[in-house]
């Protein structure tokens, strides 16, 4: 599935443990540089949206402007959450309703 985040075009996948995307990583993946997240595809429905707002974390900071921010505050979290919580379960969502079809 395709995603918009900022202007920018980011790919949601999935892939088996050999995907090229996942030998390092077992539930999930955020390139940054290719704008894909990857997801092991054999995740329970519940785990997999966890692990798919946790990458869409990394894509926001990464459209954002924030990827190389070392350290974030309380403050930082909880600004970030205030902004861009609703978009993000809001693709969340979108891509578990279709991975169900």
């Amino acid at each position: 599935m395709k995603c918009d985040i900022n202007g920018y075009k980011w790919q949601i996948q999935e892939g088996a443990f050999d995907h090229p995307q996942l030998l390092e990583q077992y539930w999930g993946r955020c390139d940054y540089v290719a704008q894909t997240i990857t997801l092991y595809k054999d995740l329970q429905a519940k785990r997999k949206k966890a692990v798919l707002i946790h990458e869409l974390v990394h894509a926001f900071l990464c459209a954002k402007g924030r990827i190389h921010q070392a350290k974030f505050s309380h403050e930082d979290v909880c600004e970030f959450m205030a902004a861009y919580a609703d978009e993000i379960i809001k693709i969340a969502d979108k891509y578990m309703a279709r991975a169900k079809k």
